[in-house]
């Protein structure tokens, strides 16, 4: 399999944030290699109505809009080829979430059985881990997931003496869309879920073990 190396950028016309961040704020040396620390500092910063901030050392100059704007962008960017579009992204969210993926089965599967009688399961994230999780469902159009982004799995049956099983996963408050052979994972037969996740995982998450020792 053919791999893409990512290497650090920066955009033209933006300025390197290193010289409006105070002394020991960046989280690498150059401070330029991931964008996702600026990308949340600063959104973080627009979605309460803060100001963008300025330099410490010199006020007047201060992150301008425009320069924000070019953040944002990098950001969505370095997400969509990291989790998404580079030829290992797939591989690598596997690698990153598939443990998640097999205690999700292990869970629905419990579900469906009657025991244990749990209706409801909560797990809290950061955008760099609901980013591989959402990869690794091959979610159709990558983005960096805001504050307050939500991925909920949903166990439905049917009422009827069959009793079919059925997953639905919401994205965003919808069903989500994806590039990979379930489509729109808008109630999907749980036994096509459950095949489609342990082929990718294998059982007890031995696929993901194995992946991470080789």
């Amino acid at each position: 399999m053919r791999s893409q190396v990512l290497t650090p950028i920066t955009p033209v016309g933006i300025r390197e944030p290193s010289q409006l961040l105070p002394s020991g704020s960046l989280p690498n040396a150059n401070g330029s290699s991931w964008f996702d620390h600026y990308f949340d500092n600063l959104s973080s910063k627009q979605c309460h109505g803060k100001p963008l901030p300025c330099s410490q050392t010199s006020p007047s100059l201060c992150i301008t809009q425009e320069d924000a704007d070019k953040v944002y962008s990098m950001g969505q960017l370095e997400y969509d080829l990291i989790f998404s579009q580079a030829d290992t992204a797939l591989k690598y969210c596997t690698l990153r979430y598939g443990v998640f993926l097999w205690e999700l089965i292990a869970h629905l599967r419990a579900a469906l059985a009657g025991s244990p009688i749990i209706k409801y399961r909560h797990g809290i994230a950061h955008d760099g881990s609901i980013a591989p999780l959402i990869g690794a469902l091959q979610v159709d159009k990558m983005v960096w997931p805001g504050m307050g982004s939500e991925v909920v799995f949903e166990l439905w049956r049917e009422k009827d003496g069959q009793q079919k099983a059925f997953v639905r996963v919401l994205w965003g408050g919808v069903p989500m869309k994806t590039k990979g052979p379930l489509g729109t994972l808008d109630l999907v037969p749980f036994d096509t879920f459950e095949q489609h996740i342990i082929g990718m995982v294998g059982e007890g998450a031995k696929l993901v073990v194995q992946g991470c020792s080789s």
